[in-house]
């Protein structure tokens, strides 16, 4: 356990940057597997000039691409995001920083089902995250929906 004389909160510029950081990636994979993914849909497609290109967007719909395209942004950032938290209780750019995610009386490991609200409760951001600035543990909203806390070691 932790002793409270020893937590430091990490700060709200800390926490942005741990979210760009966590965000470029996640938009660079994403990125990555939607181009594997078309490029595979337009090979099967024989699709090799853009005439073709337009005619297999035209048939499969745009829509369709669309709505798979923000699928596996969705699956990806779900599988991203619980996965790190479960395993090591942060996401890479907080593990590079020395932050870690804790729950909030114990300041040991959260359970699943409080990862789980903190991240459906990710979806409050932009709010969420202006809750550093005004509380004492620095907690985000979504750290106080789901009864965690951020500490860097």
């Amino acid at each position: 356990m932790i002793q409270n004389k020893q937590i430091v909160y990490p700060t709200f510029i800390t926490r942005m940057f741990t979210m760009i950081l966590d965000s470029t990636f996640l938009m660079f994979v994403a990125f990555v597997l939607n181009n594997v993914i078309f490029q595979v849909v337009f090979w099967i497609n024989k699709v090799d000039n853009v005439k073709a290109l337009l005619e297999v967007i035209g048939e499969v719909g745009f829509m369709k691409i669309f709505l798979v395209n923000i699928m596996i942004q969705l699956i990806l950032f779900c599988v991203y995001v619980l996965g790190f938290w479960f395993y090591f209780s942060a996401t890479p750019s907080q593990l590079a920083l020395g932050m870690k995610i804790l729950d909030n009386d114990t300041l040991q490991k959260p359970t699943r089902s409080q990862f789980i609200i903190r991240f459906f409760a990710l979806f409050l951001f932009p709010i969420s995250i202006l809750f550093t600035l005004f509380t004492k543990r620095k907690q985000a909203l979504h750290d106080m929906i789901s009864k965690t806390v951020i500490i860097s070691r």
